[in-house]
């Protein structure tokens, strides 16, 4: 399906992807026991473990990436914002848990990629690319960790267009 829009200066492109997470991994019950056939019965409703230093998911091999804001940046001006929201879909629990150490390195290595894609490839009047972005997140990913095994889910991309004459992004 082609989605084509004429835009107006100021005006808001969302692009949702979908939860790939559905797709990706099935989702075990909301109960912290979730879908495991222990014989013991569950004690209490309260978990016995530590709380977890990331965002909590319904899959213990999702990892929440905070949403990136990135401004295009064209001709020495800011034509734009790219809004991306990625998740990673991580099922082996040691690369998880080194993906969470070295996630100040991989936001950064996303926010950087993203700006020169902003600054080079996309027009902020026009759907982006997004199985461009795709490919982009996970080879960055891949590059990072220095090895496979962490799935880029995408879920979001927003591109908002206009400049106003001060530089700032105009309003709707």
């Amino acid at each position: 399906m082609t989605i084509r829009h004429k835009m107006k200066q100021g005006s808001v492109l969302t692009l949702t992807v979908g939860l790939a997470l559905a797709l990706c991994a099935p989702m075990p019950a909301f109960a912290s026991g979730g879908g495991s056939s222990s014989s013991g019965s569950s004690s209490s409703a309260s978990p016995s473990r530590a709380a977890p230093s990331r965002s909590p998911s319904y899959t213990e091999s999702y990892v929440a990436i905070e949403t990136m804001q990135i401004s295009i940046i064209q001709t020495a001006q800011v034509r734009g914002m790219l809004v991306v929201s990625i998740g990673l879909d991580i099922p082996d629990q040691h690369l998880r848990e080194r993906t969470e150490h070295l996630m100040p390195r991989l936001r950064d290595a996303y926010i950087n990629r993203l700006s020169r894609h902003g600054a080079t490839r996309v027009d902020p009047r026009r759907v982006p690319n997004v199985a461009h972005l795709s490919r982009l997140l996970q080879n960055t990913t891949d590059e990072i960790l220095g090895e496979e095994g962490a799935k880029v889910l995408l879920m979001n991309v927003l591109v908002r267009s206009g400049v106003n004459r001060g530089g700032a992004l105009s309003g709707n």
